[in-house]
C-alpha cells in the first residue's frame, strides 16, 4: 500500500509478518537464520511453531504468557503425536530461543510461569 501523503498511512493497519522481518535482515546484514534454523532441535522448532501461530493471531506487538505458550506446544505436541514438554524442558528452550535472539522474555521474578515472551 502507498500514501501519497502521511495522512492518509495508517500505521495502526500495518502487519509486519515475521517473512518480511527475515527478508530486511538477509537484505541488509546477510542471514544465517535458515542455517540456524536447521540446526535446532524439534522441541525448539515446535516452540517456535507455536509462537508463530499465537503471535498471528495476537499480532506481533503483544507480549504472551509462558503459560498460554506452554499449552500451546501442549496441545502440539500431542496433535502430532509427540511427549509432551514439562516445564524445565519449555524454559530450557525458551532460553535457547532468547540466546538466538529468535524471542525476548520478559522475567517475573517470583515465577517464570508468569513470565512474558514477545518476538
Amino acid at each position: 500500500m502507498k500514501a501519497t501523503n502521511e495522512d492518509e498511512l495508517d500505521l495502526e493497519s500495518i502487519r509486519v509478518k515475521y517473512q518480511t522481518i527475515l527478508q530486511v535482515f538477509e537484505n541488509k546484514h546477510g542471514s544465517k537464520i535458515p542455517k540456524t534454523l536447521k540446526s535446532q532441535p524439534r522441541q525448539n522448532l515446535i516452540l517456535l511453531r507455536a509462537l508463530v501461530e499465537l503471535f498471528e493471531e495476537a499480532g506481533e506487538e503483544k507480549l504472551l504468557t509462558c503459560s498460554k505458550i506452554y499449552n500451546a506446544v501442549g496441545m502440539m505436541c500431542r496433535d502430532n503425536s509427540l511427549p509432551r514438554m514439562n516445564y524445565p524442558e519449555f524454559f530450557e528452550c525458551a532460553d535457547e530461543l532468547e540466546n538466538y535472539n529468535f524471542i525476548r522474555i520478559e522475567r517475573y521474578k517470583k515465577d517464570m510461569k508468569q513470565s512474558y515472551v514477545g518476538l
